[in-house]
Order: structure tokens, then sequence, then C-alpha cells
């Protein structure tokens, strides 16, 4: 119960944030639940829900010293009514307090009332550095492009941002994104916080 109304303070100061942050029209907040390999999420921008979405986390092995896995997603979009399914390969190499990462995500994504759907190819790098075993700092960037439509760039994103372990199943990860090469390229700030059940 501690631990769900903490979040749900958290949460609630960012929302109220988001509707009157100026030039950060797009600030984000996702509430992730987590278990062993499997992740629910909330997701809501500008204090809007705006997702709702699972992943599972399979085939955990390891390439060349690195660890590796693949996660499936699928995400409801509540706004656009869209659903995406998706497949993420993921490869996380740590070098003393230094972790270095890579994804591929493949994405498909349905509209409402559509019988076609997109495909959207996502590479993603980053690294973290491990300050204590609370606290860490990342830096990671990715970008798509839409493998339906003669591969058309979608534009990328840069995110730097922490993550902070308050106790055991419990975490919270502030960070400031800036997407380019899109048609509104803008800064905004994101918020996820992790609760295991």
């Amino acid at each position: 119960m501690k631990k769900i109304l903490m979040i749900s303070a958290i949460v609630g100061a960012l929302a109220a944030t988001s509707a009157s942050a100026g030039d950060f029209d797009n600030n984000t907040v996702t509430v992730e639940l987590y278990r062993d390999n499997v992740a629910l999420s909330f997701g809501t921008v500008a204090g809007e829900a705006t997702s709702i979405g699972v992943d599972v986390a399979v085939l955990p092995h390891d390439v060349m010293g690195a660890t590796a896995d693949l996660t499936l997603g699928a995400e409801y979009g509540i706004v656009s009514e869209d659903l995406t399914v998706s497949a993420t390969y993921g490869l996380s190499k740590q070098y003393d307090a230094l972790t270095a990462y890579g994804e591929l995500e493949a994405a498909y994504t349905i509209a409402s009332g559509s019988t076609d759907g997109v495909w959207v190819t996502t590479p993603l790098v980053g690294v973290s550095y491990t300050y204590n075993d609370k606290l860490s700092a990342f830096t990671e960037v990715s970008y798509s492009w839409d493998a339906t439509n003669d591969w058309a760039q979608q534009g990328g994103v840069l995110e730097v941002g922490a993550n902070y372990n308050i106790q055991d199943g419990l975490y919270v990860r502030p960070s400031l994104t800036r997407s380019f090469d899109t048609a509104a390229d803008e800064t905004n700030v994101a918020l996820k916080v992790g609760l295991a059940f």
C-alpha cells in the first residue's frame, strides 16, 4: 500500500505539471508494473491517458560475453485506438560501472478501422553509468524508419536521464527527451515509475 501511495503522489504531481509546463507541451508519465519477465505499462502524455501495454521478455541468452534477450510486446492506443505488436532484440555489455546497450525493434501498427498496417523499425543505442546500488545515469538515441513506405525516415529521439531505486521493487526514471528529424522537433520531460507486483 505504501508503494502505491508513493507512485500515486509522483504521478499526480507530474501530471499536474504537464498541463502548465510552458514549452514542454508533451511531457510523458509511464507507470510500469513488473514481475520476473513480464511488464504491464500505462502511459500518459500531457496528463491524458494515451496507452496501455504489455511486454514479455523471452529467450534470455549470452552472445560473446554480452547479455541478450528478445522481448515481445503489444500496446493499445487509448486515444488513437490503434494496436501495435512488436519484437525487440536487446544486447547489453557491462564494463565495470559502465554498461553499453543496444536494441532493434520491429513494430507493426494497425490503425482503428483499417485492414492494412505499418511496419516501423527502430534501432537504439545507449550507455549507462552506475554510481551506486541506487543511482545510475544514462543517455540513449533511437531512430525510426517506416519499412512499409520505402523506409521513409520518421525521425529520432535523444534521451538523457537517471534511474533511482527508491527501495526494492520501486524505482523512478526521470529524463529529458529531444526529438529530431520530425515534423515538430521538441524537448519534453519524461517520467517512468516502476513497481514490482
